[in-house]
C-alpha cells in the first residue's frame, strides 16, 4: 500500500473505522508514512479522533504517537509534548521520537 502512495489513503481512511483491529494498525502505519514521505496531511484529523477512540489501548496509541510524525501542526505537537511526559515509557520514547523527527523535517 505504501508503494501506491497518495492514492491509497481513501481506501486506507476507510479502513481506520471499518477494519477489523490488525487492519486498523496496519492502516495507521501506511497512513503515517505516506502522509510522510508525500506531505500529505488530509488524514491528520483522523489519528487524533483515533487517539480519542483507543485511549486505553496502548499498542494503538503507541502506533498513533509513531504517525503523528507525519504531521507538523500545532495540534499534533501538543498531543505529542503531553505524551512525552506519560507514565508509559514507550508512548513517552515515541513521542519524544515522532517530536524529534518533526522538528527535523523540511516540508516543501
Amino acid at each position: 500500500m505504501c508503494n501506491i502512495g497518495k492514492p491509497a489513503l481513501k481506501s486506507l481512511r476507510k479502513c481506520l473505522y471499518h477494519g477489523e483491529y490488525i487492519e486498523i494498525l496496519e492502516a495507521i502505519d501506511a497512513i503515517g508514512y505516506i502522509s510522510y514521505y508525500e506531505n500529505d496531511f488530509t488524514y491528520k484529523y483522523d489519528i487524533v479522533e483515533l487517539l480519542n477512540k483507543y485511549k486505553n489501548d496502548d499498542l494503538m496509541i503507541w502506533k498513533l504517537l509513531r504517525a503523528f510524525q507525519s504531521f507538523k501542526c500545532n495540534k499534533v505537537q501538543d498531543i505529542l509534548k503531553k505524551y512525552s511526559m506519560s507514565n508509559v515509557k514507550q508512548h513517552r520514547w515515541e513521542a519524544i521520537r515522532s517530536l524529534k523527527q518533526i522538528d527535523r523535517r523540511v516540508i516543501q
